[in-house]
Parts: C-alpha cells; structure tokens; sequence
C-alpha cells in the first residue's frame, strides 16, 4: 500500500545537526507555546535529504540536577543533557501528517 503524498517517507529526510539559531526559531515559528528553553544547548533538525531548509528540530537541554546525578555514571551532573520530551510530535516545524500505526 502507497503511502498518500503528504505523509513522511523516512527515506526522503534526514537528522542533521543544526545551527543553535535555526533549531530556537524554528520552535518559536511553530510550537504551541511560541517559547524556546533558556537553557537549551543543543539542536539537531530534520531536513529533506539534499536540502538546507530546517523542517523540524530537537532541543537538548540540562536537566535538573538530582536526575543528572542520577543518569551519569560516574555522578558528574554536568555533563548530563537530555532530549526535549515534546519533539517529534508538537515541535515539528513543517506541518506534515504522519501515517498512523
């Protein structure tokens, strides 16, 4: 079965990282809550394979520093990120349906 024209083909697209500046406008341009961490650190962005134009993006941020401790496997608190819970599925800059399970 073919998937229809506007649903993702993960063939076509690809993670790339991205620049600090591309991956907080896009989350301002398209999440709900128009707002972007302070303290985020990182980004990565979804891109269509060949193209330089930012579709989506993923924010790295510290987390808080009990849990830190906690995931680094020797305790150091500071060299601990993690991944934004709310990405792929509301800071997906493009709108694009994807096809249900």
């Amino acid at each position: 079965m073919n998937a229809p024209e506007d649903y993702l083909k993960k063939e076509d697209y690809e993670v790339r990282d991205c620049p600090f500046e591309d991956g907080k406008s896009c989350i301002l341009k398209w999440h709900y809550s128009k707002a972007c961490s302070r303290t985020a650190t990182y980004f990565h962005g979804l891109y269509k394979k060949d193209s330089p134009e930012i579709l989506g993006s993923a924010m790295w941020i510290p987390p808080m520093k009990p849990a830190a401790i906690k995931n680094h496997p020797h305790g150091d608190w500071k060299k601990v990120l993690s991944l934004s819970p709310d990405w792929p599925s509301t800071q997906t800059c493009h709108k694009t349906r994807l096809p249900s399970s």
